[in-house]
């Protein structure tokens, strides 16, 4: 007998509006791009797909339950980064940040502080997500 489809839901009450209003002005292909990867991925989750038990090339691990989500398919573009948290226990997906690629050093700093709202608000699991 198959398993009930799951139904992930996003939330966004943790999100950095700073950048997404900018970002979707400054950069609008970029923009539809990332979120049309998030569409992707959440069909994929509520399609069966269990977190971690796929590989799209727009979407990989910050460590410490952060992701990223970026833009494929846009030509000459500036790379924009969706940051999510997922909360596989409770089928949740968070929205975060986005932002441009930027300096290592801003990269670094951006998933830092990311990474300490995750732990602070405690958004993620307590059981480890896989990564395949």
């Amino acid at each position: 007998m198959p398993s009930p489809p799951i139904s992930w839901t996003l939330n966004s009450d943790f999100v950095e509006s700073r950048g997404f209003k900018q970002i979707r002005q400054s950069h609008p292909r970029e923009f539809a791009s990332v979120f049309s990867n998030l569409s992707k991925l959440m069909a994929l989750l509520n399609g069966g797909s269990k977190f971690g038990s796929f590989k799209v090339g727009f979407f990989r691990s910050e460590g410490k339950d952060l992701y990223r989500i970026g833009q494929t398919g846009v030509k000459n573009a500036q790379e924009i980064r969706l940051y999510i948290c997922p909360n596989a226990e409770k089928s949740i997906m968070f929205l975060l940040a986005l932002g441009t690629k930027g300096t290592k050093k801003e990269q670094n700093t951006d998933i830092v502080r990311l990474q300490a709202l995750i732990r602070k608000q405690k958004l993620s699991t307590d059981t480890p997500i896989s990564k395949k």
